[in-house]
This record gives C-alpha cells, structure tokens and sequence, in this order.
C-alpha cells in the first residue's frame, strides 16, 4: 500500500477533513477508487452480510428466528435450522421494511 494513500486513511479516521481534489488524486496516483477508501475507512468486508434462506456451513438453511422493532429500524435475529447456531443480525431501515395492505370490508 502507497504511503500517502495510508497516510489518507489514518487522517480520515482520525476525523480530519480534506479537500475533494486532494483525496481524489492520492486515489488516482495509488490506482484505488472511492469504494476501496471507504472499505479501509471503515473496516467493511469483502463478502455479503449472511442472509435468510443462505446455505449454513453444515448444510442448514439460515432463517429468522425473532424480529424486533428498534427505533425506526426492524432487527431481524439469524439462525441455522439444522445446528441452532446463531449468525449474527439484520438491521432493516424503516424505508425497506415492507408493509401489510390493509383490508377493505365488502359489505
């Protein structure tokens, strides 16, 4: 990794603030995009967060076991139907979480 480009990153999670034209040409003399500084930024990684109905390693299927409201936001807790280990959370934001229709009475 680049010098200036880690030094970037350390300035930025340290809360500094810096130029756009700055941060965009350390990118292009390391050959980075945006996406990589955020991932390093932040400590993303590289694989999808597990999901309902995901393969297990033993073989199970991952489902939802409990789903809570929080705030305005809905956690959905994971678990493997075959060996009961559990695989983390979900968070949904309350702009996906899907709503019922209500019905109309026909009288």
């Amino acid at each position: 990794m680049n010098d200036q480009y880690r030094n970037l990153v350390q300035m930025l999670q340290g809360g500094a603030k810096l130029a756009p034209d700055l941060t965009g040409s350390i990118l292009a003399s390391c050959g980075k995009t945006h996406a990589d500084l955020t991932r390093d930024i932040f400590g993303g990684s590289d694989e999808p967060a597990v999901m309902p109905g995901d393969q297990c390693d033993c073989g199970g299927s991952i489902f939802v076991y409990s789903s809570r409201k929080k705030g305005i936001d809905r956690h959905q807790y994971l678990k493997c139907d075959r060996c009961q280990n559990t695989h983390g959370k979900r968070i949904i934001p309350e702009s996906q979480i899907r709503k019922r229709k209500k019905r109309s009475c026909l009288t």
